[in-house]
C-alpha cells in the first residue's frame, strides 16, 4: 500500500492542517539526504552497473518515463529535486519511501539505517508528522501504538544513552514481525525492556507500578493473561515458545516499549526519585 492510500484521505484520524501538506523548507532540506545517499553512497557501495540500473528504474518505474528519455545522472537529479519542490504533498512522500525502499535492497544495512537516521532528522527538525519506520512513513502525531514505538526507536537510534543492547533487542522484534515469529516478538520486547531497566538501575523496581502509570497504550484487556502476570513473568526470566497471536505479540511489544519511554522519561526529567541512571 502506498503513502497516499495509507494518508492522504481523512480517515487517519487526525485532521490537522500540518497533517495534509509540507512546508517548502521541509521540501528544500530532503534533498540533502537524497542526494548524499541515493546518488553519492549508492554509486560508492555498488557497482556502476548497479548504479545505472538504480538510476534508470527510478525513472522508469516511480516517474514512469520512458527508458529511451533517459538523460543523465544529472537530469534525474534535477527531476528529483523539481519533484520534492512541486510535486502534491504525499507525493514527496511517496517519492522518498521508493527511494529508501530501492537502496534497502541494494546497499549495506548501516549505511541504509544512517540514511533512514538523516532523513528522519529533517523530518524532526521541520516538524513533518510523518517519521521513516520499517522502509515506510508512519504518522507520529496521535498517541496511538506506532507512535509508542516510534518514539523508542528515535530514541534508541539517537545512542544518547547506554542502550545498544536494548537497540539490539529492538531490531530483532522488527525482523520477527516481518518473519511472522510473534512468539520471539514477545520474548525479545521483555529482553529489550530487561535491558532498559538495569541500565538505569532502580532501588526499588516494581514493574507493577510502572504497569498502572503507563497510559498511552489504551484501550486493552485488563484481564489478558500475559499483561495480568507480566510482572512476575518479567522477573522470572519467562519465554514464550509457541501459539501466539499477533495480537498479543503487538501488545506486548507497545506496552513494553512504552515502559522503556517511561523509564528514559523519568531519566530526562529526573521526577522518580526512585530511578538513578548509570554513568558509564
Amino acid at each position: 500500500m502506498t503513502f497516499s492510500q495509507r494518508y492522504k484521505n481523512d480517515s487517519i484520524g487526525d485532521t490537522s492542517f500540518f497533517v495534509f501538506t509540507i512546508n517548502d523548507a521541509l521540501r528544500e532540506n530532503l534533498f540533502r539526504p537524497i542526494k548524499v545517499y541515493t546518488f553519492r553512497t549508492f554509486r560508492v557501495e555498488t557497482s556502476e552497473e548497479t548504479y545505472n540500473e538504480h538510476l534508470l528504474k527510478i525513472w522508469t518505474d516511480y516517474f514512469k518515463k520512458s527508458a529511451e528519455d533517459f538523460e543523465s545522472e544529472k537530469n534525474l537529479k534535477d527531476y528529483v529535486l523539481n519533484h520534492l519542490n512541486t510535486a502534491i504533498w504525499y507525493e514527496v512522500y511517496e517519492l522518498i519511501e521508493f527511494l529508501i525502499t530501492e537502496y534497502e535492497s541494494e546497499v549495506n544495512i548501516p549505511s541504509y539505517k544512517e540514511y533512514c537516521t538523516a532523513l528522519n532528522n529533517t523530518l524532526r527538525k521541520h516538524n513533518s508528522p510523518y517519521r521513516i519506520f520499517e522502509s515506510r512513513f508512519v504518522m507520529v502525531t496521535t498517541k496511538n501504538e506506532d507512535n509508542v514505538i516510534v518514539e523508542l526507536f528515535e530514541r534508541l537510534e539517537r545512542g544518547k544513552w547506554q542502550l545498544d543492547k536494548a537497540r539490539l533487542h529492538f531490531n530483532s522484534i522488527i525482523l520477527s514481525r516481518k518473519n511472522g515469529d510473534y512468539a520471539e516478538i514477545i520474548n525479545d520486547s521483555m529482553s529489550m525492556l530487561n535491558e532498559v531497566v538495569t541500565a538505569f538501575k532502580p532501588d526499588n523496581p516494581s514493574l507493577e507500578l510502572l504497569i498502572n502509570q503507563i497510559n498511552e497504550v489504551r484501550p486493552y484487556n485488563p484481564v489478558n493473561p500475559i499483561i495480568k502476570n507480566l510482572a512476575t513473568l518479567f522477573s522470572n526470566g519467562f519465554r514464550v515458545e509457541e501459539n501466539v497471536k499477533y495480537e498479543d505479540a503487538k501488545l506486548i511489544f507497545t506496552l513494553c516499549s512504552s515502559m522503556c519511554n517511561f523509564l528514559i522519561d523519568a531519566v530526562i526529567t529526573r521526577e522518580y526519585s526512585d530511578f538513578t541512571f548509570i554513568e558509564e
